[in-house]
């Protein structure tokens, strides 16, 4: 089976501190990790052989890896991961039901990611976070409101942070974060959402990008790597 691979279509982008242009303007891949019809990422997928491989592997919870899967402007599937010898320890967020446990309400098939992978690295660990927003329990919360989910996002981000910290016996922080990408559904929201994320984010590079993200009442999403030091 092969599938299409495309650069993301980039028009435009707005990075922390450069204010000048506009954002990425992206829409719905045609293809996607979830059965025909699911309401979760809003996708007609028109292709389901993706769906049987990712099925075809047989991971267990445990093994789904921290991910994110946004829209883009053209049809097609572009993937990148980071591979390593050895696996990662996946977490979740005591302040949400993990994806892989989603209700039917959200879709036939629940999505398979976990909310963080850290890996070490020579005494030191790598947090990498997935694709966050502003969900409670599995319940969007704050509809129509982006200021109020981007606090509820940074939240679940401290959150999932700090629990992944404190498996290898760290703590963590916000301020942990070393790179973040944050998807913005709706453009004209980028003047409400940047200064709120680089407040939070003061010593973290920021990239602000338009796509479409999961679910239709969901206005934001923000992935990061995190950086901490394991005690000696």
């Amino acid at each position: 089976m092969t599938f299409p691979v495309l650069v993301l279509p980039v028009k435009k982008m707005k990075s922390k501190g450069s204010l000048r242009s506009s954002v990425v303007c992206s829409r719905w891949p045609a293809i996607a990790v979830t059965a025909s019809g699911s309401k979760y990422l809003g996708i007609r997928s028109i292709n389901n052989e993706l769906v049987a491989l990712i099925a075809s592997l047989s991971l267990s919870t445990q093994q789904f890896p921290a991910a994110s899967a946004v829209g883009m402007i053209r049809d097609g599937v572009t993937v990148y991961f980071i591979a390593a010898r050895e696996p990662g320890v996946q977490v979740e967020n005591p302040r949400q039901v993990a994806a892989y446990d989603y209700p039917p309400l959200h879709g036939p098939r629940s999505p398979s990611f976990s909310r963080a992978t850290v890996a070490r690295w020579n005494g030191g660990a790598m947090i990498f976070l997935a694709g966050t927003a502003s969900v409670v329990g599995h319940e969007t919360r704050h509809e129509g409101d982006v200021e109020a989910q981007c606090d509820e996002t940074l939240r679940n981000i401290e959150s999932i942070v700090g629990e992944a910290a404190a498996l290898i016996g760290c703590s963590a922080s916000l301020d942990s974060l070393t790179i973040a990408k944050a998807y913005i559904r709706r453009a004209r929201d980028y003047e409400k959402i940047a200064p709120r994320v680089c407040a939070a984010l003061p010593r973290t590079q920021i990239l602000f990008m338009e796509s479409d993200i999961c679910r239709r009442n969901l206005l934001l999403e923000i992935e990061g790597v995190a950086t901490v030091s394991q005690p000696s």
